[in-house]
């Protein structure tokens, strides 16, 4: 007995109505080819046809789904056994098309993914490769872009809207409908965090034609990180529901309804516990970030001009040789004295010298214009010197050693800060995530 199927009744009905596959073709918007492979059962057509079809034959959706026409057997009460092996066979057929259609949406939008992909990538190697950070920023956003309406056109290809459908019909495309647009959000969120990656990439102000380092990137980014990811689950828990209903026509049952004020009241409390918390951290970061390292630094005290000329002398020569490895090349003493101390006979540079690391005799001078003293000045060793008052000593001398213990350790502050403000985050979203769940298990009982 020869199986009945969508693509052998197709052809039945055409040829019963004495039209060539070209001419049915042309009534559906479609090639002959298309009808020639639903003839040969190498795939089936469209949902959004199959309504169509119907009224080109003169026959019900029900009855092209199931492949042949209902009988009048169908109808009386000695056919009933047939007749529900016929409606399980149209519901089969149904849910194989809707299953068909999701797999190839599903296919399309892996063109979406890479989109996505391919911006990231794009973007990291413009900036870390060739140093072009709001090159790097505009050519991820443009791919970006590209990946987000590509998955607009293929979710929108993919969902249904059949009115004329029964209601047994109409739950399975709402079902499928509801799965499209969850898939065509998860690729939503996707470009969201794509964009989220190259965002740093245009913070750097300094120049159209320089890129950022790849420490600064992560800290960059886990701050866009602690603002982005909250932003999403704030605005999700409490719009999320509405959007979907209003713009998606996806339709909102009274649990549905009820779910969305159980995870705003989840979402609220689980707000009041950390986002105080990543607040301080937050502030606290950008404070240590903006605050200058002369207020952070220990500097060292001197009370006279002999501790002081000693110091800076012996460090400074200490600082450069660990520095540079090398001193600048000794040639011709020279003598710095003092009213007070004994006079002291101190190397000066080689003027023809190329070593990174050299010294120099500086003056140092008063409030007033005063001559002080000479002392040994080693290159990029003394970074800041401050009196106390109107008197010169004591004075408090910033050293390079000083300037790099202060940056280390506001380095660790600004590191303890980020981890601490992404944990915060990830903790606070496991929590609502957990409560969401729980919420989800209540409103199924």
């Amino acid at each position: 007995m020869e199986k009945k199927t969508i693509g052998k009744f197709i052809q039945a009905l055409r040829r019963a109505q004495g039209m060539t596959q070209r001419e049915l073709a042309d009534r559906l918007y479609v090639s002959d080819k298309t009808v020639s492979r639903w003839e040969c059962d190498e795939c089936t057509p469209e949902l959004s046809l199959i309504p169509v079809i119907a009224e080109i034959f003169g026959i019900t959706t029900d009855e092209l789904l199931r492949g042949e026409r209902r009988t009048a057997e169908a109808t009386d009460v000695g056919g009933e056994d047939n007749s529900k092996r016929l409606r399980v066979k149209s519901e089969k057929q149904f849910r194989t098309m809707l299953r068909n259609r999701m797999t190839r949406y599903k296919n399309l939008s892996m063109i979406s993914f890479g989109l996505l992909a391919a911006g990231v990538l794009a973007a990291f190697i413009c900036n870390f490769a060739f140093f072009r950070g709001r090159l790097a920023f505009f050519l991820g956003l443009a791919f970006i872009a590209a990946g987000v309406i590509t998955e607009i056109c293929f979710s929108s290809s993919a969902r249904l809207t059949l009115e004329e459908e029964d209601e047994a019909y109409q739950k399975e495309i709402e079902t499928h409908n509801r799965a499209v647009v969850r898939y065509k959000w998860t690729r939503m969120f996707m470009a969201y965090l794509a964009v989220v990656a190259v965002f740093p990439f245009i913070t750097y102000e300094f120049s159209a034609f320089a890129g950022i380092d790849f420490t600064t990137w992560i800290g960059i980014e886990l701050l866009c990180l602690a603002i982005a990811l909250p932003a999403v689950m704030i605005v999700r828990s409490l719009f999320g529901s509405s959007y979907l209903e209003k713009y998606e026509g996806i339709a909102q049952t009274d649990a549905d309804r009820a779910l969305r004020r159980a995870n705003r009241k989840s979402a609220k409390k689980t707000l009041a516990v950390f986002a105080p918390i990543g607040a301080v951290l937050l502030v606290a970061f950008f404070v240590l970030a903006n605050t200058p390292l002369s207020r952070i630094a220990r500097g060292e005290v001197f009370e006279d001009i002999e501790s002081f000329q000693a110091y800076v002398a012996t460090e400074g020569k200490r600082w450069t040789e660990e520095r540079y490895g090398t001193v600048a090349v000794i040639t011709t003493p020279v003598v710095i004295f003092d009213s007070e101390s004994e006079n002291v006979d101190v190397p000066t540079e080689d003027p023809d010298h190329d070593s990174a690391g050299f010294y120099d005799v500086e003056t140092l001078v008063d409030g007033y214009g005063n001559y002080v003293c000479e002392y040994v000045s080693y290159f990029n060793f003394i970074r800041l010197m401050k009196f106390s008052g109107n008197d010169l000593f004591p004075i408090t001398v910033y050293t390079a050693e000083h300037y790099e213990a202060a940056d280390n350790l506001v380095n660790a502050l600004m590191a303890f800060c980020a981890i601490g403000l992404l944990a915060d985050i990830v903790v606070g979203c496991v929590v609502y995530a957990q409560a969401a769940k729980e919420n989800r298990k209540k409103a199924v009982v």
